[in-house]
């Protein structure tokens, strides 16, 4: 399914929105996930928690690439809120540079 038909579902606030996400985009959103947080099952919440998100996001917004929206969101939410988690983990300086690349990869798309 296309980002602008799946957005719409989200807009109609149609449940078939969150599966349609998770069949073309849980695993990209586990990948981010997992390679900040370094643990399946934090990776497996991480996921669902993006799309509650989304559910929560949409509307207002209206992207129109749900995977820069998707990834965007919860590296940000990840990166804020998971430093100490990260810190104790040992994975702070490998999640910081992952995340960099991907804010790098969304500003080159918004050009």
């Amino acid at each position: 399914m296309e980002d602008d038909s799946i957005v719409n579902l989200y807009w109609a606030r149609s449940e078939n929105a969150i599966s349609e996400t998770s069949k073309k985009y849980g695993n990209y959103c586990y990948s981010i996930a997992y390679n900040i947080l370094g643990n399946v099952e934090d990776a497996d919440e991480s996921v669902n928690d993006t799309y509650l998100d989304a559910w929560n996001n949409i509307p207002p917004h209206r992207p129109s690439i749900l995977s820069t929206f998707l990834g965007k969101s919860r590296g940000e939410y990840l990166l804020t809120n998971g430093v100490a988690k990260l810190r104790k983990s040992g994975a702070a300086e490998k999640s910081c540079w992952y995340l960099m690349n991907c804010l790098t990869v969304f500003r080159l798309t918004k050009a």
